[in-house]
C-alpha cells in the first residue's frame, strides 16, 4: 500500500541529471537507485531534504528506480536514463 505523495522526478527520461522534487522537507530521508535486477547503484542518507539531484552521467541507459524511503513511507519511482 503507497501513501499518495508529492514525488516528482524530472526530467524523466533523461541523460544526465535529474531532480527530486520531495514536495516538502522531510527529516531523515534514504534516496537509492536501484537497476531492474536490484542492484543498488546510489545510496544516499539525508538528515534534512526537499530536493535531491541524482547523476545518472555514470549510468548505463536503461530502467532504473528512485526509492525513497521516510519514516513512514518507502516510495518507488521509475526512472529512465537515455
Amino acid at each position: 500500500i503507497s501513501i499518495p505523495n508529492d514525488f516528482k522526478l524530472y526530467p524523466n527520461p533523461s541523460k544526465q541529471n535529474s531532480l527530486l522534487d520531495l514536495g516538502k522537507t522531510y527529516e531523515n530521508i534514504q534516496v537509492k537507485i536501484e537497476t531492474i535486477n536490484g542492484q543498488v547503484v546510489y545510496n544516499q542518507q539525508f538528515l534534512q531534504k526537499n530536493q535531491v539531484l541524482l547523476n545518472a552521467e555514470q549510468l548505463n541507459a536503461g530502467i532504473y528506480f528512485v526509492r525513497i524511503i521516510t519514516q513512514n513511507q518507502n516510495v518507488v519511482l521509475k526512472w529512465i536514463k537515455q
